[in-house]
C-alpha cells in the first residue's frame, strides 16, 4: 500500500495548477458524493443504473484525492505519518469490533 501512496503522492507533486486545501478539499467533498451516489444505485434508491465497478473506481478516486490533501498539507512526511496512523487507527478498530462481537455474544 505504501508504493500506492508514494505514487499517488508523486502524482499530486507534479501537479501545478495552483490548488490549495481548499480546492483539494472540494475535490475530496465531490469524491465521495460520487460514492454515495454508487451506494445509492447499487442500494436501490435511485433508478440511474451504476455498476458494481464504478464503486472500486470511486473509492480509488477519494483515496488519492484525500492522500493528495495530506501532501499538500504536511508535504513529505505525510506517508510515514498516515502509514503510522493506519496502524494506530486499524488496531483501535479492530479491538473495537473484536470487543463488539465478544458483547454480541454475551447478550445472546
Amino acid at each position: 500500500m505504501n508504493k500506492s501512496f508514494n505514487l499517488i503522492a508523486n502524482v499530486g507533486s507534479i501537479v501545478e495548477n495552483g490548488r490549495t486545501l481548499k480546492d483539494v478539499m472540494i475535490k475530496v467533498a465531490e469524491e465521495t458524493g460520487e460514492i454515495a451516489a454508487v451506494v445509492s444505485s447499487l442500494t436501490g434508491h435511485t433508478n440511474y443504473k451504476k455498476d458494481q465497478e464504478e464503486l472500486v473506481g470511486e473509492i480509488a478516486d477519494l483515496i488519492i484525492a484525500a492522500v493528495d490533501l495530506g501532501n499538500l498539507h504536511y508535504g513529505a512526511d505525510f506517508n510515514d505519518m498516515l502509514a503510522k496512523k493506519i496502524e494506530v487507527k486499524s488496531t483501535k478498530w479492530l479491538s473495537k469490533y473484536s470487543n463488539q462481537k465478544e458483547d454480541d455474544k454475551t447478550r445472546d
